[in-house]
Parts: C-alpha cells; structure tokens; sequence
C-alpha cells in the first residue's frame, strides 16, 4: 500500500487509502455504504478464502452506470495436470522455512538470477489459494448481481471482463478504448 500511496501522490492523483480484506469489504465502516464509477479487481479475488463474499462484496461497490473490471485466473490457462502440479509445488514453496531456501527454490524454478523472473516466481508460488474460473461462470455471476454489457477485455486463457452496472444508455462500444492486442499473458508483455 506505501508503494502505491507513493506513486498516486507522485502524480497528484490524490485520494484515500483503506486496507480491509475483501471478505469484510461490506462491513468496512471507513466506505460506508460508498459506490464507485469504477472498481478495478486485477489479479485478487481468486486468491480470497471466501470467493463468493469476495466478489460479491466488490461488485456491490459498484454504483449503477459504472463499470468493473475484473482479471482472474482463467481455467483455459492451465489444464487440471497443470494446476496440481502447480498446488504441490505452492505446498514445498509454502514449507520451506528460511529466505535462504525460498529464494534458492524461486532461483531454480526461474532458471534466472534477474529480479522480475525471480518475482513473477514468488507470485506463482507463495500464495496457497489460485482459483481458475471460465469467462462464462463469471459472466453469469456479474450478470445475476445487475450488470449488463459484459464483455472480455483481452481475449485468452485467462478471465478478463468489464461489465457495466445496471441497464445503462451509455454508448458502450464508444465508452471504452478498443480492445488492444497484446500477448497472452501478462508477464510476456516484458519479453518483448
């Protein structure tokens, strides 16, 4: 959170800060029953204990006529082989009880000394819960909760969406920029 408050007040965007886990979102007494244009949930949601809170609880931060933007782990990114593997290797990484053999295990699996390998590593691997979800069971669930317009962002494996809430006269396919082409993952956008 320092790091973003930094950067933010580095550009003058202003604003506030309030840290709560998502699962208590709704009963944060510093938002009050507060609505947003936006809510931006990029990479988090499928990491909570309670996905079903969790997502409800942000989408419900959303005031009618705004949009949410939503970036989950998508089941077309990892077939089921994959992720087990991937869930046992969480587990020796989570088990391991000094820096010295966690940085050595992210060393390996980087097969790189360069910061920014070692780092997306440590993002695969330290946090125990990775939900994968397809667009559709997602679509579904923004549109039970009110929302319209939903539509995949960057086209792949992973669950990429916007929707807009409520039945909107916006100009939807004019409201947004087109929908760039870029590769598809996020960390191979630093490869090129």
């Amino acid at each position: 959170m320092t790091f973003t408050k930094e950067h933010l007040f580095e550009a003058d965007f202003g604003g506030r800060f309030i840290k709560s886990p998502l699962e208590e979102l709704d009963t944060c007494t510093e938002l009050g029953d507060e609505k947003f244009d936006m809510v931006w949930s990029w990479g988090v949601i499928h990491h909570c204990e309670n996905f079903n809170k969790s997502f409800i609880n942000v989408a419900n931060r959303v005031k009618d006529g705004g949009v949410i933007y939503l970036y989950l782990y998508g089941r077309g990114s990892l077939d089921y082989d994959q992720d087990i593997q991937l869930f046992k290797n969480r587990i020796i990484y989570n088990t391991l009880e000094t820096k010295e053999e966690k940085m050595k295990f992210l060393l390996e699996k980087a097969k790189s000394t360069d910061e920014f390998k070692i780092h997306q590593m440590h993002d695969q691997y330290a946090p125990l819960i990775n939900r994968r979800f397809d667009n559709k069971d997602i679509a579904d669930r923004l549109e039970s909760l009110g929302f319209t317009n939903v539509e995949e962002t960057i086209v792949s494996g992973e669950v990429r969406l916007k929707a807009i809430k409520g039945n909107t006269n916006l100009d939807v396919k004019n409201s947004f920029l087109p929908r760039p082409n870029l590769a598809k993952n996020w960390f191979q956008h630093h490869d090129r």
